[in-house]
């Protein structure tokens, strides 16, 4: 019996990751739509949540912004 070819489930594959640093919504929605059908995307609205997002909330550190 031949072997299957592999199919590739998007879904669950690993995929780049993507941050959007962005304080508009409909921009920063917009740029999500655009990305997330290849990428696993994460959007932040403002520098307090990119800090969270990059290096985690629970996680003291001090910033200047």
């Amino acid at each position: 019996m031949p072997e299957l070819p592999k199919v590739i489930d998007l879904k669950t594959s690993s995929r780049a990751k993507v941050l959007v640093a962005e304080d508009e919504q409909d921009i920063a929605s917009l740029i999500e739509d655009w990305l997330t059908e290849i990428y696993d995307v994460t959007v932040a609205l403002n520098g307090k949540t990119v800090v969270q997002k990059l290096f985690g909330s629970n996680r003291k550190r001090s910033f200047w912004m």
